[in-house]
């Protein structure tokens, strides 16, 4: 199976690739010339059928040409649960063959993808990077294979999608708009409410919260942002902080969820301390960004922005000495608010 060229590059040549760059350390890629994919453990704590579900990931694919689909995860697609992609939108299976659901446009750069079912209301839903790409009443309830769940696989439909996966979330309940975007960016790696299981895959395929360990089939490793290349700027890129240490990108969405992702453009100033990004025009100025250097007070560089704008965007800020990233999500609808994270990148000195 061929896999795409830009993030191959990413990864394994370890050229600076900030649109690429990942909030959670360490994640698996799906490796050439053989698929690599995570089996689960067959618990019951894993088995949804006439219950409630939610499913959470952050996703760097596109569609591997090799089929209709490709499997970001499933339990036998016939039977129980599948989620995958289809061109370039999300499908869902909740109930076995017949119960397809199709809606939400996924792309190559870093996407966090939600899959909800609700068993009091039947309500099944997508969300895109927090945003609700559609949802509908399904007839029945979940159903279940009896087979194990597997990430960026399925018993019944083996084709995986070029890329990598991190940050995969198993939930029983059905997670609101509200409660996935207040955890979008931040690791769980303690016990909540309704959450069963976590794998960061920072370095294996462990459960760090319910203890339901997967094992990885296939070549593919457990890989982190490039470390100690520098920062270049470029029409998208600004470089800012200490000798211009810290990339920063922004990514936007005209229409959430469902439209094309789109890249910001730099506004050409001669300052290394803090920029602009303009989104549709040059002289239609978006979003300041600065990164300061608070080492001396709380060991973290801090990340400070403001904008005005009320667009779904998404600022990317990658050390790229020290390999962290960190996201800064305005979803679309109300003015975005500042950014003023005084805790931001814990990369002293």
């Amino acid at each position: 199976m061929k896999r795409g060229l830009l993030l191959s590059l990413c990864l394994f040549v370890l050229v600076p690739c900030a649109a690429f760059a990942q909030p959670f350390g360490a994640w698996l890629t799906n490796g050439a010339p053989t698929d690599t994919y995570i089996t689960l453990e067959n618990s019951s704590a894993l088995n949804f059928a006439g219950g409630s579900f939610t499913f959470e990931a952050w996703v760097a694919i596109s569609h591997s040409a090799d089929s209709e689909c490709d499997s970001i995860a499933g339990n036998t697609f016939t039977a129980g649960q599948w989620i995958g992609l289809c061109g370039t939108s999300l499908r869902s299976y909740m109930a076995g063959s017949g119960s397809a659901y199709t809606v939400g446009t996924v792309t190559n750069k870093w996407t966090h993808i939600a899959v909800t079912f609700d068993n009091a209301t039947k309500r099944h839903s997508h969300y895109i990077d927090g945003e609700l790409a559609g949802s509908r009443v399904e007839a029945s309830a979940m159903t279940a294979s009896g087979q194990p769940w597997r990430i960026f696989h399925d018993a019944a439909w083996t084709y995986t999608p070029n890329g990598a996966i991190d940050e995969v979330r198993f939930w029983n309940v059905a997670r609101t708009q509200d409660q996935i975007r207040d955890s979008i960016n931040q690791t769980i790696r303690t016990a909540t409410a309704g959450l069963v299981s976590v794998y960061p895959l920072d370095a294996n395929a462990n459960d760090v919260i319910g203890g339901h360990h997967g094992v990885k089939t296939g070549p593919g490793g457990y890989l982190t942002n490039p470390v100690g290349l520098g920062c270049t700027s470029n029409a998208t890129t600004l470089c800012v902080g200490p000798g211009g240490r810290f990339a920063v990108n922004i990514q936007f969405q005209v229409t959430p969820a469902t439209g094309a992702i789109s890249t910001a453009q730099r506004v050409n100033l001669a300052t290394t301390e803090s920029g602009l990004f303009t989104f549709f025009s040059a002289t239609n100025w978006e979003v300041m960004v600065k990164v300061l250097n608070g080492c001396g007070l709380n060991n973290r560089y801090w990340v400070f922005s403001a904008a005005t704008t009320n667009v779904h965007y998404e600022i990317i800020v990658t050390d790229q000495t020290g390999g962290l990233t960190r996201r800064y999500i305005n979803f679309s609808g109300p003015p975005a608010p500042a950014v003023t994270d005084v805790n931001g990148l814990e990369s002293c000195p």
